[in-house]
Formats: C-alpha cells, sequence, structure tokens
C-alpha cells in the first residue's frame, strides 16, 4: 500500500487499481471505509514512518516505509 494526496485529500492505494479515501479522525489518525482505523507514526524530525492498520480483527498491522516511490 502507498500513502497518496489525490485531490488534496490522503488516500491509500493497493494495487492493482483501488483507492481507499481517508477521512480524518484526529492527529495521524484516518477512518478508511472498508479497512479500519489507520494512523500514522513519524520518525524524530516529524517526518511519517510507517502507518498502522486497526479494524474488528487486527489491532496495528504496521506498513513500513521501504523508500521512496519512483513512479
Amino acid at each position: 500500500m502507498r500513502a497518496v494526496v489525490e485531490n488534496g485529500a490522503l488516500a491509500l492505494k493497493r494495487r492493482p487499481d483501488t483507492t481507499i479515501a481517508l477521512a480524518p479522525l484526529y492527529a495521524d489518525a484516518f477512518s478508511a471505509q472498508g479497512l479500519g482505523t489507520v494512523i500514522f507514526h513519524r520518525d524524530g524530525s516529524g517526518a511519517p514512518r510507517s502507518f498502522s492498520v486497526s479494524q474488528d480483527r487486527v489491532w496495528n498491522l504496521e506498513f513500513e516505509k521501504k523508500g521512496e516511490d519512483k513512479r
């Protein structure tokens, strides 16, 4: 999954062509329809380093930033 800004709104992209809109809940936390709650985690400088997903049967499934996307 990739976090992106589309038309001024934050979303998650999942292959091959799924876009999941994120609705703000509180600082760095978002609601994602059909996915659950997405919380972004920042490093010491304030840059995002990962995000986690929580829902009914999954708690804190973390996705770490692996490098800059060249697309």
